[in-house]
């Protein structure tokens, strides 16, 4: 188990103001391929734990809730990033989407 001190409601605000003003298209990505919601028209960045990244989406018939697992514990927030990115780029390959730059 990590020590997750660093992962206050400040860095969490933080990363989701970044995801949902930066990456807004990324979002849906990863909640339609490694989210495995592949009816969502929209996804926002709503928080996340050491383990996961949570997103709202909008389905056929309202919103909900999913949690996507990174694919390794984030111990530091210098790690968000690479997790956040590996989530965009693993889905963009099982949706068949070209790789981003």
């Amino acid at each position: 188990m990590s020590d997750d001190a660093w992962l206050t409601d400040e860095v969490i605000a933080a990363v989701a103001h970044h995801m949902n003003t930066d990456h807004v298209d990324d979002n849906l990505v990863i909640c339609r391929g490694v989210g495995g919601c592949t009816e969502a028209t929209a996804a926002t960045f709503v928080g996340m734990t050491t383990t996961v990244a949570r997103f709202s989406v909008t389905v056929p018939g309202g919103t909900r809730e999913i949690e996507v697992p990174f694919a390794d514990e984030v111990t530091e927030r210098a790690q968000v990033r690479s997790e956040v990115a590996g989530l965009c780029h693993r889905s963009a390959a099982l949706l068949g989407l070209p790789p981003r730059a």
